[in-house]
Protein backbone atom coordinates (compact mmCIF):
# COMPACT_ATOMS: atom_id res chain seq x y z
CA UNK A 1 0.00 0.00 0.00
CA UNK A 2 1.37 3.45 -0.85
CA UNK A 3 1.69 5.75 1.54
CA UNK A 4 0.11 9.34 0.11
CA UNK A 5 -1.10 10.77 3.73
CA UNK A 6 0.70 10.89 6.54
CA UNK A 7 0.25 12.78 9.97
CA UNK A 8 4.54 14.95 10.30
CA UNK A 9 6.04 13.19 13.39
CA UNK A 10 6.02 17.36 14.75
CA UNK A 11 2.44 16.80 15.38
CA UNK A 12 2.73 13.71 17.57
CA UNK A 13 0.98 13.55 20.91
CA UNK A 14 2.99 10.45 22.68
CA UNK A 15 0.33 10.05 24.76
CA UNK A 16 -1.59 6.69 25.50
CA UNK A 17 -3.29 5.35 22.13
CA UNK A 18 -3.34 8.98 20.86
CA UNK A 19 -0.79 8.68 18.13
CA UNK A 20 -1.73 4.79 17.22
CA UNK A 21 -5.50 6.10 16.70
CA UNK A 22 -4.18 9.23 14.78
CA UNK A 23 -2.13 7.02 12.44
CA UNK A 24 -4.93 4.24 11.89
CA UNK A 25 -7.41 6.96 11.12
CA UNK A 26 -4.92 7.77 8.02
CA UNK A 27 -4.09 4.42 7.82
CA UNK A 28 -7.58 3.45 6.41
CA UNK A 29 -7.67 6.44 4.24
CA UNK A 30 -4.26 5.46 2.34
CA UNK A 31 -6.24 2.01 1.93
CA UNK A 32 -9.45 4.07 0.65
CA UNK A 33 -6.62 6.06 -1.67
CA UNK A 34 -5.19 2.39 -2.84
CA UNK A 35 -8.99 1.61 -3.90
CA UNK A 36 -9.48 4.66 -6.37
CA UNK A 37 -6.77 3.99 -8.00
CA UNK A 38 -7.90 3.33 -11.33
CA UNK A 39 -11.01 4.62 -13.14
CA UNK A 40 -13.67 1.72 -12.43
CA UNK A 41 -12.42 1.64 -9.31
CA UNK A 42 -13.88 5.17 -8.45
CA UNK A 43 -17.43 4.20 -7.94
CA UNK A 44 -18.60 5.72 -4.26
CA UNK A 45 -19.72 1.78 -3.01
CA UNK A 46 -15.87 0.87 -3.82
CA UNK A 47 -14.63 3.38 -0.62
CA UNK A 48 -17.09 3.61 0.67
CA UNK A 49 -16.69 0.63 3.47
CA UNK A 50 -13.73 2.80 4.05
CA UNK A 51 -15.40 5.48 5.06
CA UNK A 52 -17.99 3.73 6.97
CA UNK A 53 -14.44 2.41 8.97
CA UNK A 54 -12.97 5.80 9.30
CA UNK A 55 -16.22 7.08 10.41
CA UNK A 56 -16.12 4.38 13.44
CA UNK A 57 -12.42 4.55 13.89
CA UNK A 58 -13.00 8.49 14.49
CA UNK A 59 -16.14 8.41 16.86
CA UNK A 60 -13.74 5.52 19.02
CA UNK A 61 -10.71 7.88 18.90
CA UNK A 62 -12.77 10.90 19.80
CA UNK A 63 -14.90 8.62 22.73
CA UNK A 64 -11.39 7.56 23.75
CA UNK A 65 -9.75 11.17 23.96
CA UNK A 66 -12.62 12.77 25.42
CA UNK A 67 -12.26 10.39 28.36
CA UNK A 68 -8.49 11.04 28.55
CA UNK A 69 -9.39 14.57 29.17
CA UNK A 70 -12.54 14.55 31.31
CA UNK A 71 -9.55 12.18 33.53
CA UNK A 72 -7.49 14.64 33.60
CA UNK A 73 -9.65 17.77 34.46
CA UNK A 74 -8.64 19.28 30.98
CA UNK A 75 -10.64 22.60 30.74
CA UNK A 76 -10.88 22.91 27.44
CA UNK A 77 -12.66 19.63 26.98
CA UNK A 78 -16.38 21.36 25.52
CA UNK A 79 -14.56 23.19 23.46
CA UNK A 80 -12.74 19.99 22.48
CA UNK A 81 -16.03 17.91 22.33
CA UNK A 82 -17.41 20.63 19.95
CA UNK A 83 -14.60 20.52 16.95
CA UNK A 84 -14.94 16.44 17.31
CA UNK A 85 -19.08 16.99 16.94
CA UNK A 86 -17.77 19.02 13.48
CA UNK A 87 -15.58 16.70 12.39
CA UNK A 88 -17.83 14.05 12.70
CA UNK A 89 -20.67 16.12 10.85
CA UNK A 90 -17.89 16.69 8.20
CA UNK A 91 -17.15 13.19 7.18
CA UNK A 92 -20.98 12.42 7.37
CA UNK A 93 -21.72 15.57 4.57
CA UNK A 94 -18.96 14.47 2.98
CA UNK A 95 -19.70 10.73 2.26
CA UNK A 96 -23.63 11.85 1.57
CA UNK A 97 -22.02 14.50 -1.15
CA UNK A 98 -19.76 11.21 -2.70
CA UNK A 99 -22.73 9.09 -2.70
CA UNK A 100 -25.23 11.69 -4.18
CA UNK A 101 -22.48 12.41 -6.92
CA UNK A 102 -21.88 8.44 -7.55
CA UNK A 103 -18.06 8.89 -7.63
CA UNK A 104 -15.35 8.92 -5.61
CA UNK A 105 -11.42 10.74 -6.13
CA UNK A 106 -8.78 11.46 -4.80
CA UNK A 107 -9.65 15.27 -4.08
CA UNK A 108 -12.69 13.93 -1.41
CA UNK A 109 -9.77 11.87 0.54
CA UNK A 110 -8.20 14.92 0.48
CA UNK A 111 -10.65 16.90 1.96
CA UNK A 112 -11.02 14.57 4.49
CA UNK A 113 -7.47 14.34 5.78
CA UNK A 114 -7.33 17.99 6.20
CA UNK A 115 -10.34 17.61 8.21
CA UNK A 116 -7.93 15.15 10.06
CA UNK A 117 -5.28 17.31 9.95
CA UNK A 118 -7.38 20.27 11.02
CA UNK A 119 -8.23 18.45 14.66
CA UNK A 120 -5.01 17.57 14.84
CA UNK A 121 -3.48 21.33 14.72
CA UNK A 122 -6.41 22.81 16.29
CA UNK A 123 -7.64 21.03 18.61
CA UNK A 124 -5.19 18.20 19.70
CA UNK A 125 -2.38 20.79 20.07
CA UNK A 126 -4.10 22.50 22.92
CA UNK A 127 -4.33 19.13 24.62
CA UNK A 128 -0.65 18.09 24.00
CA UNK A 129 0.10 21.83 25.15
CA UNK A 130 -1.79 20.71 28.30
CA UNK A 131 -0.21 17.58 28.86
CA UNK A 132 3.80 19.03 28.50
CA UNK A 133 2.15 22.01 31.23
CA UNK A 134 1.18 19.32 33.99
CA UNK A 135 4.32 17.16 33.10
CA UNK A 136 2.25 14.51 32.03
CA UNK A 137 4.83 14.72 28.65
CA UNK A 138 8.22 15.33 28.46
Amino acid sequence: MDVVYAIPASLSIDFDAINAEHENLVSILNEALTKIRTEEDRRVDTVDESLEALSAAMQAHFNHEEQEMASLGYGDLPLHKAQHARCIARLDATRRSAADNRIMNKQVLDDVFDMILDDVIRADSGFKSFLYARGILR
